[in-house]
Protein backbone atom coordinates (compact mmCIF):
# COMPACT_ATOMS: atom_id res chain seq x y z
CA UNK A 1 0.00 0.00 0.00
CA UNK A 2 1.17 3.33 -1.08
CA UNK A 3 1.12 6.39 1.36
CA UNK A 4 -0.02 9.86 -0.01
CA UNK A 5 2.54 12.50 0.78
CA UNK A 6 1.62 16.33 0.84
CA UNK A 7 4.46 16.94 -1.66
CA UNK A 8 1.96 15.32 -4.25
CA UNK A 9 -0.87 17.96 -3.63
CA UNK A 10 -0.50 20.32 -6.85
CA UNK A 11 1.01 24.01 -6.18
CA UNK A 12 -1.62 25.76 -7.83
CA UNK A 13 -3.79 24.52 -4.65
CA UNK A 14 -1.66 25.40 -1.93
CA UNK A 15 -1.57 28.92 -3.80
CA UNK A 16 -5.25 28.99 -3.95
CA UNK A 17 -5.42 27.87 0.18
CA UNK A 18 -3.32 30.74 0.87
CA UNK A 19 -4.76 33.50 -0.68
CA UNK A 20 -8.62 31.95 0.41
CA UNK A 21 -7.06 32.25 4.12
CA UNK A 22 -5.55 35.91 3.88
CA UNK A 23 -8.56 37.15 1.95
CA UNK A 24 -10.63 35.46 5.27
CA UNK A 25 -8.48 36.59 7.56
CA UNK A 26 -8.27 40.10 6.28
CA UNK A 27 -12.19 40.33 6.13
CA UNK A 28 -12.36 38.87 9.41
CA UNK A 29 -10.04 41.02 11.38
CA UNK A 30 -10.84 44.43 9.59
CA UNK A 31 -14.64 43.43 10.30
CA UNK A 32 -15.98 44.44 6.48
CA UNK A 33 -15.82 44.01 2.95
CA UNK A 34 -14.00 47.04 0.61
CA UNK A 35 -17.07 47.36 -2.21
CA UNK A 36 -16.12 48.07 -5.62
CA UNK A 37 -19.43 49.96 -5.55
CA UNK A 38 -21.23 52.60 -4.00
CA UNK A 39 -24.60 51.27 -2.79
CA UNK A 40 -27.81 53.96 -2.79
CA UNK A 41 -31.31 53.31 -2.15
CA UNK A 42 -34.60 54.82 -2.29
CA UNK A 43 -38.06 53.88 -2.64
CA UNK A 44 -40.28 55.75 -5.10
CA UNK A 45 -44.34 55.58 -6.20
CA UNK A 46 -43.75 53.69 -9.55
CA UNK A 47 -47.41 52.41 -9.23
CA UNK A 48 -50.45 53.97 -7.29
CA UNK A 49 -51.59 57.35 -7.53
CA UNK A 50 -48.55 59.47 -7.22
CA UNK A 51 -46.68 57.18 -10.14
CA UNK A 52 -47.32 60.34 -12.85
CA UNK A 53 -44.73 61.86 -10.55
CA UNK A 54 -42.94 58.52 -9.00
CA UNK A 55 -41.80 58.16 -12.68
CA UNK A 56 -39.39 61.46 -13.27
CA UNK A 57 -37.87 60.43 -10.07
CA UNK A 58 -37.02 57.21 -11.12
CA UNK A 59 -35.47 58.38 -14.95
CA UNK A 60 -33.76 61.47 -13.48
CA UNK A 61 -32.04 59.01 -10.54
CA UNK A 62 -31.32 56.16 -13.60
CA UNK A 63 -30.10 58.88 -15.97
CA UNK A 64 -27.54 60.95 -13.63
CA UNK A 65 -25.59 57.52 -12.25
CA UNK A 66 -25.60 56.12 -15.94
CA UNK A 67 -24.14 59.49 -16.60
CA UNK A 68 -21.50 59.38 -13.79
CA UNK A 69 -20.85 55.50 -14.10
CA UNK A 70 -19.94 56.08 -17.93
CA UNK A 71 -17.76 58.98 -17.12
CA UNK A 72 -15.46 56.43 -15.08
CA UNK A 73 -17.94 56.16 -11.54
CA UNK A 74 -16.63 58.26 -8.14
CA UNK A 75 -12.77 58.68 -7.22
CA UNK A 76 -12.25 57.23 -3.65
CA UNK A 77 -8.75 56.34 -2.47
CA UNK A 78 -7.02 56.68 -6.01
CA UNK A 79 -10.14 54.65 -7.69
CA UNK A 80 -12.92 54.99 -8.81
CA UNK A 81 -16.30 52.92 -7.84
CA UNK A 82 -19.44 52.52 -9.30
CA UNK A 83 -22.49 53.58 -8.68
CA UNK A 84 -25.55 51.42 -7.81
CA UNK A 85 -28.92 51.58 -7.27
CA UNK A 86 -31.57 49.71 -5.26
CA UNK A 87 -35.08 51.28 -6.28
CA UNK A 88 -38.42 49.77 -4.36
CA UNK A 89 -41.61 50.93 -5.73
CA UNK A 90 -43.42 51.96 -2.56
CA UNK A 91 -47.08 51.50 -4.61
CA UNK A 92 -47.94 54.96 -3.13
CA UNK A 93 -48.47 53.70 0.34
CA UNK A 94 -46.84 55.43 3.34
CA UNK A 95 -46.56 52.65 5.08
CA UNK A 96 -44.88 50.77 2.74
CA UNK A 97 -42.36 53.15 1.57
CA UNK A 98 -41.63 53.01 5.75
CA UNK A 99 -40.79 49.70 5.82
CA UNK A 100 -38.28 49.67 2.58
CA UNK A 101 -36.33 52.25 3.73
CA UNK A 102 -35.74 50.94 6.96
CA UNK A 103 -34.98 47.40 4.59
CA UNK A 104 -32.52 49.41 2.40
CA UNK A 105 -30.63 50.26 5.57
CA UNK A 106 -30.89 46.96 7.20
CA UNK A 107 -30.96 44.18 4.82
CA UNK A 108 -29.90 46.01 1.82
CA UNK A 109 -26.75 47.86 3.21
CA UNK A 110 -26.75 50.63 1.05
CA UNK A 111 -24.58 52.89 2.11
CA UNK A 112 -26.56 56.54 1.04
CA UNK A 113 -30.64 57.37 0.70
CA UNK A 114 -32.03 59.05 -2.07
CA UNK A 115 -35.70 60.45 -0.41
CA UNK A 116 -39.05 60.21 -2.19
CA UNK A 117 -40.88 63.59 -2.45
CA UNK A 118 -44.23 63.52 -0.78
CA UNK A 119 -44.31 65.57 2.40
CA UNK A 120 -45.15 62.46 4.69
CA UNK A 121 -43.06 60.48 3.33
CA UNK A 122 -40.12 63.12 3.38
CA UNK A 123 -40.75 63.45 7.33
CA UNK A 124 -41.11 59.88 7.76
CA UNK A 125 -38.38 58.83 6.04
CA UNK A 126 -35.75 61.72 8.08
CA UNK A 127 -36.98 60.02 11.09
CA UNK A 128 -35.40 56.69 9.97
CA UNK A 129 -32.24 58.32 8.83
CA UNK A 130 -31.73 60.24 12.18
CA UNK A 131 -32.25 56.94 13.69
CA UNK A 132 -29.77 54.60 11.90
CA UNK A 133 -27.24 57.70 11.10
CA UNK A 134 -27.46 57.43 7.02
CA UNK A 135 -27.58 60.68 5.33
CA UNK A 136 -30.71 60.65 2.73
CA UNK A 137 -30.71 63.53 0.23
CA UNK A 138 -34.79 64.79 -0.28
CA UNK A 139 -35.95 67.41 -2.80
CA UNK A 140 -39.24 68.99 -2.95
CA UNK A 141 -41.68 71.32 -1.39
CA UNK A 142 -41.75 70.99 2.37
CA UNK A 143 -44.24 71.96 5.45
CA UNK A 144 -42.69 73.52 8.80
CA UNK A 145 -42.83 70.55 9.98
CA UNK A 146 -39.58 69.13 7.98
CA UNK A 147 -38.28 73.06 8.35
CA UNK A 148 -38.36 73.06 12.16
CA UNK A 149 -36.86 70.02 12.84
CA UNK A 150 -32.86 69.92 13.11
CA UNK A 151 -32.07 66.32 11.14
CA UNK A 152 -28.35 66.10 10.74
CA UNK A 153 -28.60 63.90 8.17
CA UNK A 154 -30.88 65.14 6.05
CA UNK A 155 -29.77 67.26 3.14
CA UNK A 156 -31.56 68.74 0.05
CA UNK A 157 -33.05 71.83 -1.87
CA UNK A 158 -35.93 72.67 -0.66
CA UNK A 159 -39.28 75.27 -1.19
CA UNK A 160 -41.07 76.27 1.90
CA UNK A 161 -44.85 75.53 1.42
CA UNK A 162 -46.09 78.87 3.26
CA UNK A 163 -44.40 80.02 0.25
CA UNK A 164 -45.47 78.49 -2.78
CA UNK A 165 -48.09 81.69 -3.87
CA UNK A 166 -46.18 84.57 -2.58
CA UNK A 167 -45.22 86.19 -5.82
CA UNK A 168 -48.34 84.40 -7.92
CA UNK A 169 -50.10 86.78 -5.13
CA UNK A 170 -47.97 89.84 -5.80
CA UNK A 171 -48.84 89.41 -9.80
CA UNK A 172 -52.52 89.25 -8.90
CA UNK A 173 -52.51 92.29 -6.22
CA UNK A 174 -50.50 94.45 -9.07
CA UNK A 175 -53.42 93.75 -11.64
CA UNK A 176 -55.77 95.73 -9.41
CA UNK A 177 -58.88 93.64 -10.47
CA UNK A 178 -61.67 95.36 -8.43
CA UNK A 179 -64.06 93.76 -6.46
CA UNK A 180 -63.48 90.02 -7.93
CA UNK A 181 -64.64 86.85 -5.75
CA UNK A 182 -61.45 84.91 -4.90
CA UNK A 183 -61.85 80.94 -4.60
CA UNK A 184 -58.77 79.05 -3.13
CA UNK A 185 -58.72 75.04 -2.86
CA UNK A 186 -56.29 72.82 -1.91
CA UNK A 187 -55.67 69.36 -0.93
CA UNK A 188 -56.11 68.29 2.86
CA UNK A 189 -52.68 66.76 3.38
CA UNK A 190 -49.90 68.41 5.53
CA UNK A 191 -48.29 70.00 2.60
CA UNK A 192 -51.02 71.66 0.93
CA UNK A 193 -52.38 72.47 3.99
CA UNK A 194 -49.18 74.25 4.75
CA UNK A 195 -49.62 76.03 1.25
CA UNK A 196 -53.13 76.99 2.65
CA UNK A 197 -51.66 78.51 5.68
CA UNK A 198 -49.36 80.55 3.55
CA UNK A 199 -52.02 81.82 1.43
CA UNK A 200 -54.23 83.21 4.15
CA UNK A 201 -51.36 84.81 5.70
CA UNK A 202 -50.31 86.50 2.64
CA UNK A 203 -53.94 87.31 1.20
CA UNK A 204 -54.66 89.19 4.42
CA UNK A 205 -51.54 91.10 3.67
CA UNK A 206 -52.62 92.28 0.75
CA UNK A 207 -56.19 92.97 2.13
CA UNK A 208 -57.35 90.13 -0.58
CA UNK A 209 -60.64 88.16 0.87
CA UNK A 210 -61.08 85.03 -0.15
CA UNK A 211 -65.13 83.92 -0.46
CA UNK A 212 -64.42 80.33 -1.05
CA UNK A 213 -61.37 78.73 1.17
CA UNK A 214 -61.89 75.08 1.28
CA UNK A 215 -60.37 71.38 0.73
CA UNK A 216 -60.68 68.30 -0.44
CA UNK A 217 -59.85 64.80 -0.26
CA UNK A 218 -56.38 63.47 -1.63
CA UNK A 219 -58.34 60.64 -3.95
CA UNK A 220 -61.11 63.31 -5.01
CA UNK A 221 -62.42 62.51 -8.70
CA UNK A 222 -65.38 64.44 -9.27
CA UNK A 223 -65.19 68.18 -8.52
CA UNK A 224 -68.62 69.02 -9.66
CA UNK A 225 -69.70 70.42 -6.31
CA UNK A 226 -66.78 72.62 -5.52
CA UNK A 227 -67.24 74.17 -9.40
CA UNK A 228 -71.22 74.34 -9.00
CA UNK A 229 -70.28 76.89 -6.30
CA UNK A 230 -67.76 78.57 -8.02
CA UNK A 231 -69.88 79.04 -10.81
CA UNK A 232 -72.79 80.30 -8.68
CA UNK A 233 -71.09 83.17 -7.38
CA UNK A 234 -69.19 83.95 -10.41
CA UNK A 235 -65.84 84.11 -9.46
CA UNK A 236 -62.96 84.53 -11.99
CA UNK A 237 -60.08 84.19 -9.45
CA UNK A 238 -59.52 80.57 -8.87
CA UNK A 239 -56.10 79.50 -7.02
CA UNK A 240 -56.11 75.27 -7.14
CA UNK A 241 -53.55 73.77 -4.81
CA UNK A 242 -53.13 70.41 -5.86
CA UNK A 243 -50.85 66.82 -7.18
CA UNK A 244 -51.13 66.28 -10.97
CA UNK A 245 -54.33 63.92 -10.86
CA UNK A 246 -56.06 66.38 -9.19
CA UNK A 247 -55.30 69.43 -11.29
CA UNK A 248 -56.00 67.38 -14.50
CA UNK A 249 -59.49 66.13 -12.94
CA UNK A 250 -60.81 70.14 -11.91
CA UNK A 251 -59.64 71.70 -15.64
CA UNK A 252 -61.56 68.92 -17.17
CA UNK A 253 -64.49 69.73 -15.23
CA UNK A 254 -64.60 73.16 -15.44
CA UNK A 255 -63.91 73.30 -18.91
CA UNK A 256 -67.49 70.91 -18.97
CA UNK A 257 -69.08 73.85 -16.68
CA UNK A 258 -67.63 76.69 -19.20
CA UNK A 259 -65.96 78.35 -16.09
CA UNK A 260 -63.35 81.35 -18.01
CA UNK A 261 -61.38 82.29 -15.37
CA UNK A 262 -59.79 86.12 -15.57
CA UNK A 263 -56.82 84.49 -13.26
CA UNK A 264 -55.99 80.99 -13.07
CA UNK A 265 -53.45 79.84 -10.58
CA UNK A 266 -51.83 76.22 -10.45
CA UNK A 267 -49.00 74.37 -8.31
CA UNK A 268 -47.99 73.11 -11.50
CA UNK A 269 -45.40 74.37 -13.92
CA UNK A 270 -47.55 73.87 -17.02
CA UNK A 271 -44.97 71.31 -18.37
CA UNK A 272 -46.81 68.54 -18.04
CA UNK A 273 -48.10 67.11 -21.75
CA UNK A 274 -51.42 66.08 -20.16
CA UNK A 275 -51.99 69.55 -18.39
CA UNK A 276 -50.63 71.63 -21.72
CA UNK A 277 -52.92 70.14 -23.85
CA UNK A 278 -56.31 70.71 -21.58
CA UNK A 279 -55.08 74.64 -21.70
CA UNK A 280 -54.61 74.72 -25.27
CA UNK A 281 -55.42 78.03 -26.77
CA UNK A 282 -56.61 79.04 -22.44
CA UNK A 283 -54.33 81.84 -23.33
CA UNK A 284 -52.74 84.23 -20.89
CA UNK A 285 -54.78 83.94 -17.98
CA UNK A 286 -53.22 80.42 -16.41
CA UNK A 287 -50.52 80.73 -13.95
CA UNK A 288 -48.09 78.00 -12.74
CA UNK A 289 -44.98 77.93 -10.62
CA UNK A 290 -42.20 76.49 -10.90
CA UNK A 291 -38.46 76.29 -9.15
CA UNK A 292 -36.66 76.04 -12.08
CA UNK A 293 -36.45 77.72 -15.37
CA UNK A 294 -34.33 76.25 -18.28
CA UNK A 295 -30.93 78.63 -18.12
CA UNK A 296 -28.95 76.61 -20.69
CA UNK A 297 -25.81 79.08 -19.39
CA UNK A 298 -25.54 76.99 -16.46
CA UNK A 299 -22.49 74.52 -16.77
CA UNK A 300 -22.41 70.78 -15.32
CA UNK A 301 -19.52 68.48 -14.75
CA UNK A 302 -21.10 65.56 -16.34
CA UNK A 303 -23.93 67.21 -18.90
CA UNK A 304 -21.73 69.92 -19.60
CA UNK A 305 -24.40 72.50 -19.38
CA UNK A 306 -28.28 72.65 -18.96
CA UNK A 307 -29.25 72.25 -22.88
CA UNK A 308 -27.03 69.40 -23.41
CA UNK A 309 -28.75 67.91 -20.20
CA UNK A 310 -32.99 68.82 -21.44
CA UNK A 311 -32.01 67.41 -24.89
CA UNK A 312 -30.09 64.02 -24.14
CA UNK A 313 -33.20 63.68 -21.61
CA UNK A 314 -35.73 64.32 -24.03
CA UNK A 315 -33.85 61.84 -26.82
CA UNK A 316 -33.88 58.68 -24.17
CA UNK A 317 -37.41 59.94 -22.24
CA UNK A 318 -39.70 61.06 -24.60
CA UNK A 319 -40.40 63.82 -22.58
CA UNK A 320 -38.52 67.26 -21.22
CA UNK A 321 -37.47 67.32 -17.50
CA UNK A 322 -39.33 69.20 -15.04
CA UNK A 323 -38.19 70.92 -11.75
CA UNK A 324 -39.02 66.92 -10.00
CA UNK A 325 -35.63 66.04 -12.58
CA UNK A 326 -33.68 68.71 -12.00
CA UNK A 327 -33.72 68.03 -8.42
CA UNK A 328 -33.20 64.37 -8.59
CA UNK A 329 -30.02 64.99 -10.62
CA UNK A 330 -28.92 67.31 -7.89
CA UNK A 331 -29.47 65.29 -5.07
CA UNK A 332 -27.11 62.49 -6.36
CA UNK A 333 -24.42 65.06 -8.12
CA UNK A 334 -24.05 66.27 -4.35
CA UNK A 335 -23.41 63.08 -3.01
CA UNK A 336 -20.88 62.32 -5.45
CA UNK A 337 -18.94 65.47 -4.71
CA UNK A 338 -19.26 65.29 -0.99
CA UNK A 339 -17.92 61.46 -1.40
CA UNK A 340 -14.82 62.43 -3.60
CA UNK A 341 -14.07 65.61 -1.50
CA UNK A 342 -13.91 63.32 1.85
CA UNK A 343 -12.42 60.66 -0.07
CA UNK A 344 -14.19 58.19 1.89
CA UNK A 345 -17.82 56.28 2.09
CA UNK A 346 -18.04 57.28 5.81
CA UNK A 347 -21.12 58.75 6.88
CA UNK A 348 -19.39 61.51 9.11
CA UNK A 349 -16.95 62.37 6.76
CA UNK A 350 -19.61 62.66 3.93
CA UNK A 351 -21.93 64.74 6.00
CA UNK A 352 -18.89 67.45 6.71
CA UNK A 353 -18.31 67.37 3.14
CA UNK A 354 -21.76 68.07 2.39
CA UNK A 355 -22.09 70.75 4.67
CA UNK A 356 -19.60 72.83 2.98
CA UNK A 357 -20.25 71.77 -0.86
CA UNK A 358 -20.04 74.68 -3.35
CA UNK A 359 -20.70 73.45 -7.14
CA UNK A 360 -21.90 74.52 -10.33
CA UNK A 361 -24.72 72.51 -11.89
CA UNK A 362 -27.71 72.47 -14.39
CA UNK A 363 -29.87 74.38 -11.52
CA UNK A 364 -27.15 76.81 -10.83
CA UNK A 365 -24.68 77.23 -7.77
CA UNK A 366 -25.40 74.79 -4.93
CA UNK A 367 -24.70 75.16 -1.17
CA UNK A 368 -26.63 74.11 2.13
CA UNK A 369 -27.03 76.42 4.94
CA UNK A 370 -25.98 75.17 8.64
CA UNK A 371 -29.42 73.11 8.91
CA UNK A 372 -28.38 71.39 5.28
CA UNK A 373 -30.68 72.68 3.32
CA UNK A 374 -31.06 74.99 0.10
CA UNK A 375 -33.94 77.23 0.22
CA UNK A 376 -34.86 77.91 -3.20
CA UNK A 377 -37.63 80.37 -4.71
CA UNK A 378 -40.72 79.88 -6.91
CA UNK A 379 -40.99 81.43 -10.59
CA UNK A 380 -44.28 81.68 -11.92
CA UNK A 381 -44.87 81.57 -15.46
CA UNK A 382 -47.90 81.50 -17.56
CA UNK A 383 -49.19 80.14 -20.82
CA UNK A 384 -49.00 82.96 -23.48
CA UNK A 385 -49.93 82.46 -27.52
CA UNK A 386 -49.92 78.79 -26.37
CA UNK A 387 -46.41 79.42 -25.12
CA UNK A 388 -44.91 78.87 -21.86
CA UNK A 389 -43.07 82.42 -20.33
CA UNK A 390 -41.98 84.13 -17.14
CA UNK A 391 -45.25 86.44 -15.61
CA UNK A 392 -43.35 89.14 -15.56
CA UNK A 393 -42.44 88.93 -19.05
Amino acid sequence: MKLMRYNHIPKINIISYILFFLSFFTVFFSGKIVSKEIKIGTSIPLTGQFSNIGKYYHDAYKFTIDKINESGGVKVNNSFKKLSLKLYDNQSNIGINKCQYIKLITEDNINFLLGPFLNNFILNNSFISEKYKTIIMQSCGISNQILSNNFKYVFGLFIPAKNYFQDTIEILKKMKIKNEKIVFLYVNDAFHSAIANGVSLIFKKFNLNKIINKNYSLNTIDFTSLIAQIKNINAKIIFFSGYETNIINFIRQIKIFKIKPMFFSLTSDLLNKNIRNLLKNENNYTYGITPWLPNFNFKDRWFSNAKNFSNEYKKKFGYYPDYHSIFAVIDIESLVYAIEKSNDLNPLKVKKQLKKLNFNSIYGKITFNKNNKMIISQNVIKIQNNKLVPANS
